[in-house]
């Protein structure tokens, strides 16, 4: 299955293996840094 690049701010673990998003696909690598600095789900937020 394969979903699209906004589903990326709604998870909670993001697994990237031999590749390199930000230079390979930057348009889409927005949405890696909207779920990082997402107060609620990214860097800092509280463990559920």
């Amino acid at each position: 299955m394969t979903n699209h690049w906004r589903d990326i701010k709604n998870t909670d673990l993001i697994l990237i293996n031999g590749a390199n998003p930000a230079e390979a696909h930057p348009v889409g690598f927005q949405w890696f840094l909207a779920a990082k600095n997402d107060p609620k789900r990214g860097r800092g937020a509280a463990p559920r």
